[in-house]
């Protein structure tokens, strides 16, 4: 048996009438008027019982069997009073889902609950100014309950989330499991704010829950935490999250990105903190910062920028930086007024680094994107422009 006991007397027509809610709490997990209603059909449909001790007065929730226009039911009853509902209120209410409301109810309330020996009997006296609920049937629930309450400390708290040790198979909502995603999460997170529920107190909108969990995982500080969380692999629900996307990366995640995207982890790592990762250190670098070229680079970058200057192409105006890599296949990248370069790009001589410097330059010069008839215009122009400068005259 599980007592559910809540401090003060409640209010049998706040309780049992349907679409009241007046929880007191600054902010009830509850405010539908019908969580309690729903919970005494479910525990009743699964044949269980439930009993009222309120203020010293005893009553018991009962189901009688009745015919509606050649239809069964089972009428809710209290004290033998029909109570205008029947077992089939919250018909899709699991027996875990009425556990959850009586212990949201405590948590609103400021109660408690527990499991009991059955056998054990309570006094009316001992519901003096006070609501208590006897339930039976929900015993198997009680080991699992950490699962639909939580009852932990977080171990980092962001503005979205409180994230507590342990994976989870599900989101919880000012402590309530509220969300359960396709794939398991490295970490348990409880959602903070203001967040729509259904009815049944479960989440309304699925991607609300996870972009309230992209931007808290971009607010965490703990860099131990964000990297099992950067390289949890495909098995969990984050390496699927999109956190650059809709989160607002601090300090701590950025690092931690960056750690990752250059270690033998990244190839365990989500796709979009990778390049966000490598872009945004990329935002960071200055002339002078990256790659230190070899002996042959050097003489590869000089020979390639004397073609260029030969051309009429002014490759000096922007500054050349030189990275390890700018990801896959990506030899070359202008942004910012800058030139950047992958050492990928000295693999094949000086006239292919001359080839991506060109182009790069174009960007800038241009300001026209890839792919684009801007871009095809300008080039154009200056193959046109470099005719006319051998030729001597303008056409």
């Amino acid at each position: 048996m599980i007592i559910f006991r809540n401090p003060g007397i409640i209010d049998l027509d706040a309780a049992l009438t349907m679409g009241v809610s007046v929880k007191e709490a600054d902010s009830p997990i509850g405010y539908f008027g019908t969580g309690l209603k729903f919970a005494i059909a479910t525990i009743l449909r699964n044949g269980g019982s439930i009993e009222l001790l309120r203020d010293g007065q005893r009553h018991e929730f009962t189901a009688e069997r009745t015919s509606i226009r050649g239809q069964e039911f089972d009428l809710v009853k209290m004290d033998g009073e029909r109570l205008g509902f029947t077992t089939m209120l919250g018909k899709n209410w699991q027996p875990w889902m009425a556990f959850r409301e009586l212990a949201s109810n405590c948590r609103d309330e400021g109660g408690t609950y527990l499991l009991a020996d059955d056998g054990g009997k309570i006094c009316g006296k001992h519901s003096a100014e006070s609501t208590i609920f006897l339930v039976r049937g929900l015993d198997d629930i009680w080991p699992d309950r950490r699962e639909i309450l939580l009852e932990s400390e977080p171990v980092t708290r962001t503005e979205y989330a409180d994230i507590h040790e342990g994976i989870s198979r599900h989101v919880f909502y000012r402590g309530v499991r509220i969300y359960t995603p396709i794939r398991p999460l490295t970490h348990t997170y409880n959602i903070l704010g203001t967040l729509d529920l259904t009815e049944d107190r479960t989440a309304r909108h699925w991607w609300n829950c996870e972009t309230r969990l992209e931007k808290a995982i971009a607010q965490i500080d703990d860099r131990k935490i964000l990297r099992r969380i950067l390289t949890c692999g495909d098995q969990f629900q984050e390496h699927f999250m999109d956190v650059p996307q809709y989160g607002s990366p601090g300090p701590a995640f950025k690092e931690a990105a960056r750690e990752v995207a250059m270690s033998a982890e990244h190839t365990k790592a989500n796709a979009k903190v990778i390049s966000f990762a490598r872009a945004s250190a990329i935002e960071d670098m200055q002339p002078g910062d990256g790659l230190k070229l070899t002996t042959d680079q050097v003489a590869m970058m000089q020979r390639a920028k004397w073609m260029l200057l030969q051309a009429g192409i002014e490759i000096e105006e922007f500054p050349i930086i030189c990275c390890d890599t700018l990801g896959p296949s990506i030899h070359g990248l202008a942004k910012d007024g800058r030139i950047f370069l992958a050492e990928r790009a000295f693999d094949k001589g000086a006239r292919e680094l001359a080839a991506t410097l060109f182009e790069e330059w174009a960007h800038l010069r241009s300001g026209a994107g890839d792919e684009t008839r801007d871009l095809q215009n300008f080039l154009i122009d200056r193959l046109l422009i470099q005719i006319e400068r051998t030729q001597g005259e303008p056409f």
